[in-house]
């Protein structure tokens, strides 16, 4: 009688273990697909951010070209985007804005004028300078 009693409670330990391990793999599960879909949408949100900075550059650029040679603006932008920081490119080649982050986020807009320069979001504000057909970009610096 007392080995049958003693084996009922190598199993009770065994299925207690068990239950433990299921648990654990049931937390492991959830806490995967929970990372991996906090990481999705901070992806998206980087991303809808850059746009919203491209497209804020874009309607600054068109404003720029309205009123002619020579004219000046000072554009406020975000120093991070999705907590990072990021670039403004213009391409001397085309009329392209490229506006991306280290991490691999990349927006590329078309733009009215070229635009020539390479600003980081570490400025937080943005010098365009209209020269006839071209937009020169630079970082304002605040002392």
């Amino acid at each position: 009688m007392n080995l049958k009693n003693k084996r009922k409670g190598q199993y009770l330990a065994i299925e207690e273990v068990l239950l433990f391990g299921m648990g654990m793999v049931i937390f492991g599960g959830t806490l995967l697909l929970v990372t991996d879909f906090r990481e999705n949408v901070s992806a998206n949100a980087g991303i809808l951010q850059l746009e919203e900075v491209s497209q804020n550059m874009v309607n600054n650029l068109n404003v720029l070209r309205v009123m002619g040679s020579n004219a000046e603006l000072t554009v406020e932008i975000p120093k991070t985007v999705a907590g990072e920081s990021y670039q403004l490119i213009g391409s001397e080649n085309s009329n392209e804005l490229l506006v991306y982050t280290y991490s691999g986020m990349i927006v590329q807009t078309n733009t009215s004028i070229k635009v020539l320069g390479t600003v980081s979001s570490s400025y937080g504000k943005v010098n365009i300078k209209n020269i006839g057909q071209k937009a020169i970009m630079r970082g304002v610096t605040n002392y």
